[in-house]
């Protein structure tokens, strides 16, 4: 058939006549022209793109639409406003049917019956592409015509692979009045965020009629503030399946050629006929179901019903134990289409949620469930199965209330029979109050207690959506019931990991209360999937450098902890990952070894992702709370020096903070408890965090309200005094100084069981106290066995044990290196002032010797710290600022010796000069000393503040001197030449101003001063100023002496008193942390002092070299350095389950402090209610009354 022949049938069956075939061919010519036109305009639009021309083909293929095959006139319809183009039972028009339709008319115009199956056939489908909605932003969505015998495979296909919808996780059907809803506002608002809410949090298809009215308009408008809220840029699928032939503006979307439209312009309008409905443009695909008639609602719930049962067939996972995906449908309002929606649905065991209030349909279905015959009241039918019946009065009721809503006709029976049969099913069927007695209740929770009420699904696929909705509520209150089984973990393991990695904190608690401990369950594999599955813009995936691709090992996490708290910090199970990364982890050999400290390393974790509830829970179930509280505030402080973010900022300090707090409570319930053994915490080795201890986890972090705490200054003065009672008063350890046998009749010693154990007695002494080894031995001293005297053991200690222990005690290594020091200022004093010439004398001999061992003294404290690397030591080692005022001074020293040796005269005075400079910072050392000092030792951490906001003020008050100097010089004297005489003098005057020097006699000019340059220049005279300048520069010099010496002077001022504020509010904890650096120094240095501290040094380098030898280098120096405060003792374990006890308290203490204060508040509200109620009384009272003598007035005048 040629085009203009096919032509000629279509325009025929329009109803079109040609009289002869001239009329014919002007009918043609005047097509050939329009044509042209047409292709023409579709030259000039955009070539479809090759997906869209795939599925072009495939639509072709595979997909039909149903049109009316025989043209039967329908007698009953008026047929009034167009004689010559009658009704058919399909309702379309005779000149809207096929020429090969209406050529049947003649053949079955007698008949009186329409067959839908027999009068209809299946046809290439002409309505598909894309819809571009003009009025709603020119937003395009997708849209096919589709026979409803189609079969569902190839709808699946198409949506799938064609329109690129991914698998969901929960399918929400939407069925219920598309016209009369009648719901508050507030009630709608309530209703359409609960829906977003859940489709947000669950990546729901929606299903509905894809009309523009009714509740259908109510759940486009809650997928169009879900995909405005949702932070994926995945497009939110909710499908509208509706009825050809009752869409308006339907012909927009035909194409004759069957060709797509791409788009297809489509216009909503104000006005809407009958029986026909608007699209939504909020939703994004369109199923419009055709089954060859028109204006015939309720057509598409047979298909409806079963797209959703094949889209509910969709695994939700490609493993072997995929499950079905979840399956509901939300019922509200609605007329009998709803009805028949939900009795298809009951049919295919699908959970109904009934939205009661919505009105019609879905209150007559609240109504008859919640009045239904309990369990056990059910009947069984002549086949023997069982039925929930309704009461006699209930089911009059429900006939009453659809005839009341739907009309009083033939379908009444068939509505309450329909019903009657959902009600057999009643497990299917939820009523969501929207409105209850506890308030405004979400959906989600009703779909969730649906679902599972339904009993479809397993308890891990409920599970698993309440993690997703973060409904743990539900969870708790539905799942983990008594008269339920509990999940294990076993089977349980994603959904924990994944709850690990969301911070749903109540859903672990829940595990971990209801079933068994993480012990078996966390494996490395496991470790690694947490540590690269967070996210990233995470501060951690930041921290551990890492991009998108990139996978981080176990060792990485590792180094990174070391980074941030110290490189001696180890865990085995961070550094020894032989799996280098996560992708290893997919070969058949994989690490499945369970870890032995799952909590300690979920622990880490959650610190290092800054989830705070998480971690505290972790650190509740775990072992060592003080230990791990301070490494928590420790990774959070060094994590907060790589933050930028200010919010962020804010939280992880309001975090470390609580950490600290916790830290601190345990060890001081601790302490109330027994002093022994909570200085016994904070000095045991602890073998789960690196061998290290609480004290110098304390430490390294500068944790001063740790360190201040009594137990670890307890134990500090302990290792301070060693053996030697801390009564000893000071002039007794003077005169044994230096006068050693008194040793053996003034200092009062220890017993050998409350000596601190850091003091090792000699190898030779055969007393009965140094047998036992410093590490086996518990501390037991309190103040009130230091402050007795010689016990008759400590009478049997002999002569050579107490010159060791005396010599041993750090507090008397300190005297003896103060009067060390002094005595060296002296000499360099001397030599300074009275021999410093060309010749080289004795006493500058001893100086240099002496000024050697201070040089080796701080290479030994350097090469023998706790780090590992050399530049970890370094590092160490100068962040403390003694150190670096050390190594200042030795190096200026070195320089001015250098300088004094050079054989020149000019270098002889810069020597002077340097060694001048020197002796100021070995002067300046004195002031360490003085840290030991309660007073003093806060006033120098003052100092230290003080100097640097000396030099940020020195920074702005350049601002202003450079200004004012710069300008004034250029108006006193311009033309300047560029010197550095010049340069000075510019400065000169306006520093000195500050301090009131204003130089007024050169500003207004001297006697002798010249304006020649040639004399200015060659310095025989003075330069005079300007006369400008005599006038203008003292005003200037007025302004900024208001400035810099009021205003400035003043800022600094406040600077000062601010800082000084702060640091005497906190004076003790300064104190403290200065003097354990202080303990810490002269414990672990050598017993003498400089320079006779060289003999030391000397032994220490023999046995390194000998050490060397065996390949044993630097391990003895490093093992002994950290036996300071870290000590292994044999009740470990002990300890560890009474610190355990006391945490558990701890928390507990909290929790109860809480609630009391709950008690309080409800008790104090309830006592304002009484007293409102009796205000309320009184009120009342008071206005009957008055109303009483109102009305008695007015009886008495009206008597009157």
């Amino acid at each position: 058939m040629t085009r203009f022949s096919h032509l000629q049938d279509r325009v025929i069956s329009r109803g079109f006549v040609f009289g002869n075939s001239d009329d014919f061919n002007d009918f043609r010519f005047t097509h050939d022209i329009l044509y042209l036109k047409q292709t023409s305009h579709y030259s000039l639009q955009e070539p479809r793109s090759p997906e869209e021309d795939n599925e072009k083909e495939w639509i072709q293929k595979n997909i039909k639409m149903r049109e009316c095959s025989h043209f039967i006139t329908d007698p009953k319809k008026e047929q009034d406003t167009e004689l010559d183009n009658p009704l058919c039972y399909c309702n379309y028009r005779y000149n809207q049917h096929s020429i090969d339709a209406q050529k049947q008319k003649k053949q079955t115009d007698e008949m009186t019956k329409w067959d839908n199956g027999k009068h209809t056939k299946s046809v290439i489908t002409n309505a598909f592409g894309n819809i571009k909605f003009d009025d709603c932003g020119g937003i395009e969505r997708k849209y096919v015509r589709v026979d409803v015998d189609t079969k569902m495979s190839h709808m699946l296909e198409l949506m799938t692979k064609f329109w690129g919808m991914g698998k969901p996780n929960l399918l929400i059907s939407v069925t219920g009045g598309a016209k009369n809803f009648n719901m508050s506002k507030r009630l709608r608002d309530t209703f359409r965020l609960g829906l977003m809410k859940t489709v947000l949090s669950t990546g729901a298809w929606i299903v509905t009629s894809g009309t523009h009215a009714g509740v259908v308009k109510l759940i486009g408008e809650a997928v169009k503030d879900s995909g405005i809220a949702s932070k994926n840029k995945n497009q939110v699928i909710s499908i509208g399946i509706a009825p050809w032939g009752c869409v308006q503006n339907k012909e927009a979307l035909i194409d004759e050629e069957s060709c797509g439209k791409w788009p297809a312009k489509y216009r909503t309008e104000k006005k809407q006929r009958i029986n026909e409905s608007f699209l939504d443009p909020n939703h994004s695909h369109f199923i419009l179901v055709d089954d060859g008639t028109q204006h015939q609602f309720d057509i598409e719930i047979p298909f409806r019903a079963k797209l959703k049962k094949e889209i509910a067939s969709i695994k939700t996972e490609t493993k072997e134990d995929a499950k079905p995906m979840p399956n509901i449908l939300l019922v509200l309002g609605g007329g009998p289409g709803t009805l028949k929606n939900v009795y298809q649905a009951i049919l295919n065991n699908t959970p109904i949620v009934v939205v009661n209030g919505s009105g019609r349909a879905a209150d007559i279905l609240a109504y008859a469930y919640l009045n239904r015959k309990e369990v056990g009241n059910e009947t069984k039918d002549h086949v023997g199965e069982e039925h929930t019946t309704m009461f006699p009065y209930v089911e009059d009721k429900v006939k009453e209330m659809i005839k009341r809503e739907f009309g009083n006709d033939e379908t009444t029976e068939t509505h309450l029979k329909r019903i009657c049969e959902c009600l057999n099913k009643s497990d299917l069927i939820s009523v969501y109050e929207i409105e209850g007695k506890g308030g405004v209740k979400d959906i989600d929770v009703a779909i969730l207690q649906a679902l599972l009420k339904a009993n479809k699904y397993k308890l891990m696929d409920l599970l698993k959506l309440a993690l997703a909705w973060n409904r743990i509520d539900v969870a708790k209150s539905d799942i983990f019931r008594d008269d339920m089984k509990w999940p294990t973990l076993d089977d349980s393991d994603d959904v924990i990991f994944s709850a690990i990695l969301l911070n749903r904190v109540d859903l672990i608690k829940l595990f971990l209360d209801h079933s068994e401990n993480l012990n078996e369950l966390l494996t490395k594999d496991k470790l690694r999937m947490l540590f690269n599955k967070i996210p990233t813009n995470c501060l951690l995936r930041t921290s551990l450098g890492s991009s998108d691709n990139d996978e981080d090992s176990l060792n990485d996490v590792g180094t990174l902890i070391r980074t941030l708290i110290g490189d001696n910090f180890h865990i085995d199970e961070l550094d020894n990952d032989n799996t280098t990364a996560m992708k290893n982890t997919n070969k058949e050999n994989v690490e499945k070894t369970s870890l032995n400290k799952p909590f300690q390393l979920l622990f880490i974790w959650s610190i290092l992702m800054i989830y705070q509830d998480m971690a505290k829970l972790f650190w509740a179930e775990g072992k060592g709370a003080i230990a791990a509280a301070l490494v928590g505030s420790s990774l959070l402080k060094s994590m907060l020096r790589k933050n930028h973010d200010a919010e962020l900022g804010h939280k992880i300090k309001e975090c470390m903070k609580e950490w600290s707090e916790l830290a601190v409570g345990v060890l001081s319930e601790c302490h109330l408890t027994d002093e022994h053994k909570a200085q016994d915490l904070v000095e045991r080795k602890l073998s789960k965090w690196g061998d290290t201890s609480c004290m110098l986890i304390a430490v390294k972090a500068y944790n001063k309200d740790f360190i201040s705490q009594t137990p670890c200054q307890s134990l500090l003065n302990r290792i301070l005094y060693g053996r030697l009672v801390q009564n000893n008063s000071l002039w007794r350890l003077l005169l044994c100084l230096f006068f050693p046998p008194l040793i053996c009749v003034l200092p009062d010693f220890t017993k050998p069981d409350t000596c601190s154990p850091c003091v090792h007695p000699p190898a030779s002494t055969t007393g009965d106290d140094s047998n036992k080894d410093s590490n086996q031995e518990s501390h037991n001293s309190q103040d009130s066995v230091n402050n007795k005297r010689k016990s008759s053991e400590e009478s049997k200690m002999k002569a050579k044990d107490k010159f060791y222990y005396f010599f041993k005690a750090p507090v008397i290594s300190f005297m003896y290196n103060v009067c060390s020091h002094l005595v060296f200022l002296s000499l360099y004093t001397y030599i300074l002032v009275f021999t410093f010439n060309t010749q080289v004398s004795v006493e500058e001999i001893i100086l240099i010797i002496w000024v050697f061992s201070f040089t080796m003294e701080e290479i030994r404290q350097m090469v023998t710290s706790s780090s590992t690397t050399l530049a970890t030591k370094l590092q160490s080692y100068f962040t403390d600022t003694w150190n670096v005022v050390d190594t200042m001074t030795n190096m200026l020293f070195i320089i001015g010796i250098t300088l004094r040796f050079l054989p020149y005269e000019g270098t002889f005075e810069a020597a002077r000069v340097v060694l001048a400079l020197n002796f100021i910072t070995f002067f300046l050392r004195l002031l360490y000393i003085f840290s030991v000092h309660k007073e003093l030792g806060p006033k120098l951490v003052m100092i230290g503040k003080m100097m640097k906001d000396l030099i940020y003020f020195f920074l702005i008050l350049m601002v202003f001197v450079l200004s004012y100097a710069i300008a004034a010089h250029s108006i006193l004297y311009p033309n300047a030449p560029l010197t550095w005489k010049t340069a000075v003098q510019i400065i000169r005057k306006s520093y000195w101003n500050i301090y009131g020097e204003l130089f007024l006699e050169e500003i207004e000019g001297e006697a002798d001063c010249s304006y020649d340059a040639i004399l200015w220049i060659n310095g025989t005279q003075a330069r005079c100023p300007t006369d400008t300048g005599k006038l203008v520069v003292p005003i200037m010099m007025g302004i900024y002496m208001l400035l810099a010496n009021v205003l400035l002077l003043n800022l600094l001022i406040a600077m000062f008193s601010n800082t000084f504020q702060k640091v005497q509010d906190n004076a003790d904890k300064h104190w403290v942390f200065m003097r354990f650096s202080l303990i810490h120094e002269y414990y672990t240095r050598p017993v003498l002092f400089p320079p006779l501290i060289l003999l030391a040094h000397i032994v220490l380098v023999f046995r390194f070299v000998c050490e060397s030898c065996c390949g044993k280098a630097m391990k003895k120096n490093i093992e002994e350095t950290d036996k300071f405060l870290c000590r292994k003792l044999k009740n470990d374990l002990e300890l560890t389950q009474w610190e355990k006890l006391i945490a558990d308290a701890y928390q507990q203490k909290d929790v109860q402090s809480l609630e009391h204060k709950v008690d309080s508040t409800h008790d104090m509200l309830a006592k304002m209610k009484t007293q409102l109620e009796s205000t309320k009384k009184s009120v009342e009272w008071i206005i009957s009354t008055l109303q009483s003598s109102k009305n008695e007035n007015r009886h008495k005048e009206t008597c009157a």
